[in-house]
């Protein structure tokens, strides 16, 4: 457990990790010797939950799969693993497209994203900018929340996501656009550069994903969730943009199933992807788009 554990690079996911074999495990099999434990045991411990709470069965199956594959290795037990999902488990379990189907993040039309940055661009508060950033990028949620200033080259226009904070384990460089770069300004003039963080939430820590959610849809009164303007993006690129598919999934950080298609395709093609931003970023501001000044908003506001 403990070894398992300091590699997960979130609190919130090792106390996940552990707190579901205790809540859910431990009551049947937590004292059992691991050698003793068979298929009916696990059996036991997944059906009451299967249905009803499919994705965390999903995860705790794959957990206790791990910690009796670690005592095989430890030689505490011997013969196959009765977590085993492929040809084992899956024979008495239905699949989880049955019990709970695929729910896609809701996103907004791209063709709406236009009129709907007239209105967050007039919002001159750090979870604004932090979300024009998000749209313009086409970045993951988490990925704007932990953005640092180190990362930023101002020099090539660029931001590099390090891998230890990518979801695929890889850097990732994003060329930002003009309306990215505006952002960066605007967030600057708001909090300056003393926080490593560029979008600080307050204490100093970095901003909650609530943040961006309640801006959304309660400020904005908007049904959309903040991971679909992903979505919207990448309905742009195939509909709009005229954008080959391989650059955008590029430009999305998508992982490259195809093994062959991967090993032709090393190169970032960042100057491509540069003119498939700038080319959303226009889209997304179009020149009726007024952009807040934030200095001079500030000053307005402080003489009121």
């Amino acid at each position: 457990m403990a070894d398992r554990l300091k590699r997960l690079r979130s609190e919130t996911h090792r106390r996940q990790w552990r707190q579901t074999l205790v809540d859910y495990a431990y009551p049947i099999i937590g004292k059992m010797p691991v050698s003793e434990i068979e298929t009916k045991d696990v059996l036991a411990v997944l059906r009451p939950i299967w249905e009803a709470k499919c994705e965390t069965a999903a995860r705790l199956r794959g957990r206790i799969e791990r910690i009796l594959a670690r005592a095989t290795v430890e030689e505490h037990r011997t013969g196959a693993n009765p977590a085993t999902w492929r040809g084992h488990l899956q024979e008495a379990l239905p699949p989880r497209s049955e019990v709970q189907p695929v729910k896609h993040f809701r996103a907004m039309e791209f063709r709406d994203v236009p009129a709907f940055a007239v209105e967050l661009w007039q919002i001159s508060t750090v979870s604004a900018v932090a979300l024009r950033f998000l749209i313009l990028t086409a970045a993951r949620t988490n990925e704007i929340l932990g953005a640092r200033w180190c990362e930023i080259d101002w020099t090539e226009k660029t931001w590099t996501i390090p891998a230890a904070r990518a979801k695929m384990r890889r850097a990732h460089v994003v060329p930002l656009s003009t309306g990215a770069l505006t952002a960066l300004r605007e967030v600057e003039q708001l909090c300056g550069l003393s926080d490593d963080l560029i979008f600080p939430g307050k204490n100093g820590k970095a901003l909650s994903c609530m943040a961006l959610l309640a801006l959304l849809q309660r400020r904005m009164n908007r049904k959309a969730t903040v991971h679909g303007f992903r979505s919207a993006f990448r309905d742009w690129c195939g509909d709009e943009g005229e954008v080959p598919r391989e650059l955008a999934e590029q430009s999305l950080a998508h992982a490259i199933k195809d093994r062959t298609e991967a090993a032709y395709r090393r190169k970032t093609a960042i100057e491509r992807r540069r003119k498939v931003m700038q080319s959303w970023s226009t889209y997304c501001l179009p020149p009726s788009t007024t952009v807040v000044d934030i200095a001079q908003a500030r000053q307005r506001s402080t003489a009121a």
